[in-house]
């Protein structure tokens, strides 16, 4: 399958996750080769967030990386790729 774009909003680079808006869909599940940007993922959940509106955000999802240090090459405002996932 082809890889899904995401921007980066937030990066909690000590901590060794991201949170990341998905630019097209956000119906899909992990496989274990997930990759964010050539990095394994281990997890994803999805925050609690609003818009501005008050309509709770379905398009933000968080990543936990499997090499912490990973975290710190990803930039707020970046678009990467997520390989590995599935339907």
């Amino acid at each position: 399958m082809a890889a899904l774009p995401f921007q980066v909003e937030f990066v909690f680079a000590e901590r060794g996750f991201l949170i990341a808006r998905a630019l097209e869909r956000s119906d899909f599940h992990l496989s274990e080769e997930a990759a964010l940007a050539g990095s394994p993922v281990v997890a994803m959940e999805m925050p609690r967030a609003k818009a501005p509106d008050g309509a709770v955000r379905k398009d933000l999802f968080a990543f936990r990386l499997k090499r912490r240090e990973d975290a710190a090459r990803f930039k707020a405002g970046e678009v990467v790729e997520l390989s590995g996932w599935r339907e």
